[in-house]
């Protein structure tokens, strides 16, 4: 794995703060937590070693909180009106089949860490500070 390639593709992610807060503490907490494990999975790459179990972990940790996070999001969306639910949840179903294509190849010995590293990137720049935060007024919690 060449390292110095995949660092230069690897931008910071951003750090946790109000900016990216939905004002929702449950969806909040959940998106540290993909922010966080975004930030594990560019760690890994940029590191260019071979933790297979790690990868996997950080892998297996992002879909299992994806889907979570996912299914809790559409619900609140739902329960509040969004207008935009639909392309809300088409935005979902595409994280998640990419990142099952990931998921996929890692079962069968293809660690695509680069894959992962820039999903989580786009989940964090694109879904979580444009479509999550443009949702905001219908994120909120159950009164």
């Amino acid at each position: 794995m060449d390292s110095r390639k995949e660092r230069a593709v690897m931008p910071a992610l951003p750090s946790w703060g109000p900016d990216l807060s939905v004002g929702n503490p449950e969806l909040d907490q959940q998106h540290r937590r993909l922010l966080e494990l975004a930030r594990q999975t560019v760690e890994l790459v940029e590191s260019g070693s071979d933790l297979r179990e790690t990868f996997h972990r950080i892998l297996n940790d992002i879909t299992d909180l994806a889907f979570q996070h996912f299914a809790a999001e559409e619900e609140v969306l739902a329960r509040n009106g969004c207008p935009t639910l639909h392309e809300h949840k088409a935005e979902h179903d595409a994280y998640l089949e990419q990142l099952t294509r990931v998921l996929y190849q890692g079962s069968t010995g293809v660690d695509d860490r680069l894959a992962l590293a820039q999903l989580m990137r786009d989940f964090t720049e694109h879904h979580l500070r444009e479509t999550d935060l443009e949702s905001k007024p219908y994120l909120r919690p159950a009164p």
